[in-house]
């Protein structure tokens, strides 16, 4: 057996927890349907955002912003966490 293979035993164990919903690790976009928002934006914001679309390669302005909005929203519900970390 090569060292970086899991042993037999270790793959059948992961076999049987795979065929097991519950242990299943819940991922955000895949758990429920996403819920309709509009977030009005001026003109020369949404034709800057649209630019910005085309510079990163995204498929659309909102596909870009949807997936700034989740960045920051990570990013400062991790400074929350490390700010309560810190206080305790």
């Amino acid at each position: 057996m090569k060292a970086n293979q899991p042993s037999k035993r270790v793959v059948t164990q992961l076999r049987a927890e795979a065929t097991q919903p519950k242990l299943w690790e819940r991922v955000e976009g895949f758990v429920k349907l996403s819920r309709p928002a509009s977030i009005r934006l001026t003109p020369t914001v949404a034709k800057r955002l649209n630019t910005l679309a085309v510079v990163h390669g995204t498929d659309s302005a909102e596909e870009l912003a949807k997936r700034w909005l989740a960045e920051r929203i990570d990013y400062e519900l991790n400074l929350i966490e490390k700010a309560r970390r810190q206080a305790v």
